[in-house]
């Protein structure tokens, strides 16, 4: 179970509440509504190199070893789990925040997020739910389905956007889950010293009709958060 300490307010909204997770080591729950929808789950072989980060045939094409491979692979970083990189506090004007809890290498795993996986279907219900409670979703797309990290899920959910953002966010597949899902994790963008607070780019698109308010402080930022169509890349 990944149940919540005492609820803590957040310098977001007046009403909004944040539950920091007690159980770091929360992974992903598939809801029940996903049953039907009779998908098969993806195989992944065991890869014929060392596993080393850089050299496995599995990494390379962004797939997690299984549990088959040998204990000395290095490509298990959804399945470690490891969240020892990390640390949640408040910042003041963004609310709480992602900080990491020593150095942390380019291209290094820092972190999965983690929640529940569930469908379109359920995600709509739940939006409504939550703006209905005045609730602030934690929600991330992940091939056809979403992980939903505002009730259940690991402080990943913490980090904040910033203009000049240290983590990117990579999407991984995973042996023993469903087709199309896919695993996202977070990623050190650049060397990361110990006690700086973790960043990601939410990666939409800039809404003219609902600007958003960057708080990064960077010297370059942009001042709202996202990013015009024309200035996208790829």
């Amino acid at each position: 179970m990944c149940a919540p300490r005492k609820s803590l307010a957040t310098g977001k909204t007046k009403t909004q509440k944040v539950k920091i997770p007690k159980n770091q080591k929360c992974s992903y729950r598939f809801h029940k509504s996903l049953d039907d929808l009779k998908l098969k789950k993806v195989k992944v072989e065991s890869c014929s190199s060392t596993c080393d980060a850089n050299a496995c045939d599995n990494a390379m094409d962004y797939m997690e070893c299984p549990s088959s491979c040998h204990k000395t692979c290095k490509n298990r970083n959804f399945h470690t789990n490891d969240v020892s990189k990390v640390y949640v506090k408040n910042t003041g004007t963004k609310g709480y925040g992602l900080f990491a809890t020593r150095n942390i290498k380019k291209d290094e795993f820092v972190i999965a997020f983690t929640g529940d996986v569930i469908s379109t279907k359920e995600y709509g219900k739940r939006i409504r739910g939550y703006k209905k409670s005045k609730k602030f979703p934690y929600v991330y797309q992940a091939g056809p389905f979403f992980i939903d990290a505002t009730e259940r899920g690991n402080s990943a959910k913490f980090a904040n956007y910033a203009c000049n953002f240290n983590m990117r966010t990579e999407k991984w597949q995973l042996d023993g889950k469903l087709e199309g899902f896919v695993a996202l994790g977070f990623f050190a963008e650049r060397r990361i010293r110990k006690g700086e607070e973790l960043t990601i780019d939410y990666n939409y698109d800039e809404d003219e009709s609902r600007k958003i308010k960057c708080l990064c402080q960077h010297p370059n930022c942009s001042g709202r958060m996202g990013r015009a169509l024309a200035n996208r890349r790829g």
